[in-house]
């Protein structure tokens, strides 16, 4: 449900600060141009996702994840320059979603859903927290997600590897780490092209960094539908797990990211209902050895470092996550906002 925002039938630019939405709202917020849509070198866009009870505890239920959330839309070009903030709702973790005809990510532009994803909470005195890789209580551990989170107070193994989710539908945000309510994992990021993606700037659902008695939150999902993906020889891809500068903390787990090239709205489809590669299509895992031979620029899902301990014992840091692409023979893939 988009219940605020900003809809207008022709081009919309923006140069200064626009925010649609707020935290913790009952609503998802959206803003769509039936044109282009055109934010400057400078100026910040931010919009916020809805608390919705349809996806607590519905994890395994992809569905529901992909009709809901924040939306940022074109119905011809965008161009990102500046800043594009998309903010999930901290206890329901709720997906967003940039979807366009083409889009062009600037050298100074960034688009990210960094700490969106799920947060630890008080409800009524009760910590609540619905990731299924999250850390409740008195626990320092890092997140999890694709990767481990992090032990803590020397440690001997990852004090987190409560993984989850599918490498082949990254539809669910990144995971808190435990013990502060304001970490939050990677949010859930759906960004959905008909022709070319070009970045040359930064992508991005990082975790939160934690400092002090507290675990580091997971990296968050990014799942990337174009017809054609470029990433420039000095851009960013990145699901990275949030690091520790404390003695006491592990870090996150890193994320997921999927890049979906040339696939049809069936493959799309499919993918959504059984996270397996559809037939005909090429899927590769990607890795530090090959990553220079997929991507170029940085593609990263690592887990966070423990800038006190991760250097004389790796059980502090979070291990890295998953990256996959997927190469189809469509001649055009057509978006749908949800």
């Amino acid at each position: 449900m988009h219940d605020c925002g900003l809809v207008a039938s022709g081009d919309i630019v923006v140069n200064g600060t626009l925010v649609a939405g707020r935290a913790d709202s009952l609503a998802d917020a959206r803003i769509a141009a039936g044109g282009t849509f055109t934010i400057g070198e400078g100026a910040n866009v931010t919009i916020y996702g809805g608390f919705n009870d349809a996806i607590i505890n519905a994890t395994t239920s992809p569905s529901l994840w992909r009709d809901y959330g924040a939306v940022a839309s074109a119905g011809g070009a965008m161009t990102v320059n500046g800043s594009l903030a998309l903010n999930g709702e901290r206890l329901s973790g709720s997906p967003v979603k940039v979807a366009a005809k083409s889009l062009y990510i600037g050298a100074a532009g960034v688009v990210h859903a960094d700490q969106g994803g799920w947060a630890r909470d008080v409800i009524f005195g009760i910590e609540t927290d619905y990731a299924p890789g999250g850390q409740n209580g008195g626990s320092y551990n890092g997140g999890a997600y694709g990767g481990f989170g992090g032990g803590y107070n020397n440690p001997k193994d990852y004090g987190n590897k409560r993984t989850y989710g599918d490498a082949l539908r990254p539809y669910l945000p990144g995971s808190p780490g435990g013990n502060w309510s304001e970490i939050r994992g990677g949010g859930a990021l759906r960004i959905e092209v008909e022709g070319s993606l070009r970045n040359v700037g930064t992508i991005r659902a990082n975790g939160t960094t934690a400092g002090g008695g507290s675990g580091g939150g997971s990296g968050g999902g990014i799942w990337i539908s174009c017809g054609k993906f470029v990433n420039g020889a000095d851009a960013s891809l990145l699901a990275q797990g949030g690091g520790n500068t404390g003695d006491n903390g592990g870090c996150g787990g890193g994320g997921r990211i999927l890049v979906c090239e040339k696939l049809t709205p069936a493959q799309i489809d499919a993918l959504y209902a059984t996270g397996v590669a559809p037939r005909k299509v090429t899927a590769t895992e990607v890795t530090d050895e090959n990553v220079a031979e997929v991507f170029a620029g940085t593609v990263s899902a690592a887990g966070g470092f423990s800038t006190r301990n991760g250097a004389t014992n790796p059980y502090w840091n979070g291990t890295a996550g998953s990256i996959w692409h997927l190469a189809g023979k469509a001649t055009k893939f057509i978006i749908g906002v949800r």
